[in-house]
């Protein structure tokens, strides 16, 4: 593996600062199935989004997310819900704008600094040799007004950062992460084309100050060829190393050591290294990672937890339908739960989206989504998972009744005042997608 920092790792305490994944208490340790009630189901026509395949995040009692299609232009919406009424209404349209230069198709969740939403889009903007169909966008709304700004187009690989000497990004499909005025993320390619490891380059880590907008590539990713990670996906986190000042760690779905995706570290002072290469195949450990980690603060400097969308040891050894891991700030690596363990997969298979925690000790459990598996039609489900045990629970299984209920979620799920809230990619009463929640077993 190429080296791409060489600071090393063992022994170091880590200490949460902020993450790109809510983490909530009070909703305890499941021992039976939950209630799922359908908010909204996104309707096929241009007054609503359709198929969201990100997280909400909660405003002021308020959830906001996105689509990556439908609106009154067909390439997805920023929305609002209300959970108690479940009255949703579209924020704003992308693709509003000549040749989509407002971005088009939003993929990623949102944030809130000061009371503005940003996110990300994976296409439109600046429409280019890089990028016929524009790299991307970061934008800027108004919910109170729905005023929508182009804050960065991305420029793709052809346009390099003369700060940085980095090829700009393009497609980015995380989320952001503010840090004091400044925003964290990734694009899925751009950065170096002269990898032979990703054509349109690997992606790439950037920055975006709020107050000068200016945007400037940290890293671009190599790839396989270079023992590098490529083609990032999830959110950011952020944490403080003792000694080291802070950090950001990531996943990426492909590249590294094995070709089956990483855990990366990036600082300033040490750039990027990856903290761990999933082996894939018959090693059981996992591959393609698609979300962002979260992390558990605790003994031994805490631990992180993520999802594979594939890899593991479950559906009779295969391993293609993914797993729960977690890794500790000394990079030693624990399979918590492979997917389709259970005969049928009716545990559920293929988590796209993170995690999150709820409870300590003994009675910690972590929740997320599976895209597929279940013991009904196969079409995803809620789960919790105890760490310290490594059993894994269905809470829900989606597409029970025609899937009205919802199907295939990607996002992981969110926590408001007791109740979990996430969204399916499709179903519900016109098989658009849903908002759904699901009450405390």
């Amino acid at each position: 593996m190429q080296a791409h920092g060489t600071n090393n790792l063992t022994c170091r305490v880590v200490a949460i600062i902020a993450v790109a994944t809510s983490v909530f208490v009070g909703f305890a340790a499941p021992t039976r199935a939950a209630t799922e009630t359908v908010v909204h189901s996104f309707a096929n026509n241009s007054s609503d989004g359709n198929t969201p395949a990100a997280n909400l995040i909660n405003v002021n009692g308020t959830l906001y997310g996105t689509t990556s299609a439908g609106g009154a232009n067909g390439h997805g919406t920023v929305f609002a819900v209300t959970p108690r009424t479940g009255v949703e209404r579209v924020v704003y349209s992308f693709c509003s704008q000549s040749r989509c230069s407002d971005g088009a198709q939003p993929l990623a969740s949102l944030i809130a600094v000061g009371g503005i939403l940003y996110g990300t889009t994976e296409l439109g903007g600046a429409q280019n040799s890089s990028c016929s169909h524009g790299c991307g966008t970061i934008f800027s709304i108004n919910p109170k007004t729905s005023a929508e700004t182009v804050i960065y187009a991305f420029q793709g690989p052809n346009v390099i950062n003369p700060i940085s000497g980095y090829g700009d990004g393009a497609n980015p499909m995380g989320g952001l992460l503010n840090v004091n005025g400044t925003l964290y993320g990734t694009t899925y390619s751009g950065g170096d084309v002269t990898t032979t490891s990703c054509s349109g380059g690997c992606g790439t880590i950037y920055s975006f100050v709020l107050k000068t907008h200016a945007e400037t590539p940290l890293w671009e990713f190599e790839g396989f060829d270079n023992g590098d990670g490529s083609h990032p996906m999830g959110n950011l986190i952020r944490l403080h190393v003792t000694g080291q000042g802070y950090e950001f760690f990531g996943t990426t779905y492909d590249g590294g050591a094995n070709g089956f995706g990483t855990v990366f570290e990036y600082d300033s002072v040490n750039l990027e290294q990856d903290f761990y290469d999933f082996a894939g195949g018959s090693s059981g450990d996992g591959a393609n990672p698609m979300a962002g980690l979260l992390f558990v603060s605790g003994t031994g400097g805490g631990l992180m937890y993520g999802t594979t969308f594939s890899g593991g040891t479950g559906d009779n050894g295969i391993g293609d339908t993914g797993t729960v891991f977690s890794i500790d700030p000394s990079q030693d690596y624990t399979l918590i739960y492979s997917f389709c363990s259970q005969a049928m997969c009716a545990d559920g298979a293929n988590p796209e989206g993170g995690l999150i925690k709820s409870g300590y000790g003994a009675k910690a459990a972590l929740f997320g989504t599976t895209t597929f598996g279940g013991p009904s039609n196969g079409d995803g489900t809620v789960f919790s998972v105890n760490p310290a045990a490594s059993t894994e629970t269905v809470l829900y299984s989606f597409c029970t009744t025609s899937c009205t209920d919802g199907d295939e979620p990607a996002a992981g799920l969110i926590n408001s005042a007791g109740t979990m809230y996430g969204t399916t990619q499709f179903g519900g009463t016109d098989q658009d997608g849903t908002i759904f929640a699901i009450k405390n077993p």
